[in-house]
């Protein structure tokens, strides 16, 4: 019995001494295939979640805008404006009647949307005027990089100066082009960045770049004629540049000075004192009423002046 185990020990010896090498590499490929799995696991980037209807909407808007490094997710932005509406109604619901505290309610909780696409549209206004930089300077690396337009855009990316919000649009682009792997993910890089610039010859620039890259054509005739447009478009903005300094002054000082002026005449010609007179106004039901109709006006005034101070720069 002890001659037998013996020799099926000395048989098993020999043979793991003569299948080593083999034993030996299997054990390293299964333990590398785990490692690697492993790695991918802890390292993957996660897909950044698509939305669909008005969540897309909010996304694409508050990335447009900036506001995306402080609401990440446009369901935190729409809770954000719930929030404001409950904490607002109930506030003027204990000085108010029904109505005009769902009407200020109302308002308080569309106000940081429209906030939001007034950043925008100023963004847009800033990012025209950076145009013609962006167009030549991108027209110049898509020739010097031997009419690569992905090189040209990454390019562009590094070496634009003078157009900082341009400068971040085309970083961002060239970032979503690298991990965009199928037609529908580069179509929907292109079209975010078609509505962060808002103007024709922004869609003209994503219909070029769409063009060199996903069909492989040469643009370079297209982008030198935008160039040229571009150029031309700069002759006639600075024509056109007028600044009302003083519509703004008036609109930004006006109210908040009336305002000033009906508590002081309200304490020296009528004999209330600040206790009173700011109790009669967010208290009562009529004082609320009018508090909630001047401060609606001034702030869309304000948005006003925002939507329509600066005007785009287009062909």
């Amino acid at each position: 019995m002890k001659t037998e185990i013996l020799l099926y020990g000395l048989m098993m010896t020999g043979a793991f001494a003569f299948g080593y090498d083999s034993i030996d590499g299997i054990i390293r490929t299964a333990r590398c295939k785990f490692v690697i799995r492993r790695n991918l696991k802890r390292d993957a980037v996660p897909k950044p979640e698509e939305y669909e209807g008005i969540l897309y909407h909010m996304d694409r808007l508050l990335k447009a805008a900036g506001w995306s490094r402080f609401f990440q997710d446009p369901k935190t932005f729409m809770a954000v404006c719930l929030l404001i509406f409950l904490g607002v109604f109930s506030a003027s619901a204990m000085a108010s009647d029904f109505s005009t505290a769902l009407t200020f309610g109302l308002f308080s909780a569309v106000f940081p949307y429209i906030l939001c696409y007034a950043s925008l549209q100023q963004r847009r206004s800033v990012r025209s005027k950076e145009g013609d930089i962006l167009v030549h300077e991108l027209y110049n690396n898509y020739k010097i990089c031997s009419y690569n337009m992905g090189e040209a855009i990454s390019a562009t990316a590094v070496t634009l100066e003078n157009a900082p919000l341009s400068r971040a649009l085309m970083t961002d682009l060239a970032k979503q082009m690298q991990l965009s792997a199928a037609e529908e993910d580069f179509s929907r890089c292109l079209e975010t960045f078609r509505y962060a610039v808002g103007t024709t010859w922004g869609n003209v620039l994503a219909a070029n770049i769409y063009f060199a890259m996903y069909r492989g054509i040469k643009v370079d005739e297209g982008l030198g004629d935008l160039a040229r447009a571009m150029t031309k478009s700069r002759e006639v903005d600075e024509y056109k540049k007028r600044e009302n300094g003083e519509a703004s002054m008036m609109l930004k000082y006006l109210v908040p000075v009336c305002y000033l002026f009906t508590v002081v005449g309200a304490c020296r010609y009528f004999d209330f004192t600040l206790s009173e007179f700011f109790r009669s106004q967010l208290f009562t039901s009529s004082g609320f009423r009018l508090f909630a109709i001047i401060i609606m006006i001034y702030s869309a005034g304000l948005l006003a002046e925002k939507f329509f101070k600066g005007e785009k720069m287009d062909i």
